[in-house]
């Protein structure tokens, strides 16, 4: 191998690096074993661990108590045919950290290669912003209708109230 390849491979991961940890999503590496190889500094932060914590713990440290057995098997089905995706489409997803309590996340699962290591990057988006827009949009959706049924109950009532004042004063003049 010439330098001019060395140097030209080393440029490219070191930039790969800095792309890695530049990143303001959480980026984390799990090799076939479902163990942790790389954890870029925003996932570090938002989950709470040091690099020497996670190097070698299995990913499920990540997923809540509740869902780890699952993922387990996920884990492994992916593994036997792994392609690019969004995990757990449709459903909402919680990560944890370190200090037990849980974070919703929005996660692509993308198969890479390390010569002939097959391994799994975890792009991972911090979804709590979004879930409570979700949450403010459904509570005003609700006052929304809340207010339409107060409007048609009022409608109703005055086509009610309308004829029983008319009987009425039809009862009073025949009185």
């Amino acid at each position: 191998m010439t330098n001019e390849v060395r140097n030209s491979i080393l440029t490219s991961r070191q930039l790969a690096a800095l792309v890695v940890d530049a990143s303001p999503a959480g980026m984390v590496i799990a090799d076939s074993e479902g163990k942790i190889v790389l954890m870029n500094p925003q996932a570090r932060a938002w989950f709470g661990y040091t690099e020497e914590e996670v190097h070698g713990q299995p990913i499920e440290i990540l997923i809540p108590n509740d869902v780890r057995s699952d993922h387990v098997q996920n884990r492994k089905s992916y593994a036997a045919s792994p392609y690019a995706r969004p995990m757990a489409r449709g459903k909402d997803l919680y990560a944890q950290r370190k200090d037990g309590s849980k974070f919703p996340v929005d996660i692509s699962l993308h198969p890479i290669t390390d010569g002939n290591e097959r391994m799994v990057l975890a792009n991972i988006v911090d979804a709590t912003s979004r879930h409570e827009a979700e949450y403010e949009r459904e509570k005003r959706q609700g006052m929304e209708r809340l207010a339409l049924l107060g409007q048609l109950a009022g409608g109703v009532a005055h086509e009610i109230r309308t004829p029983l004042c008319i009987i009425g004063n039809d009862i009073y003049f025949l009185e």
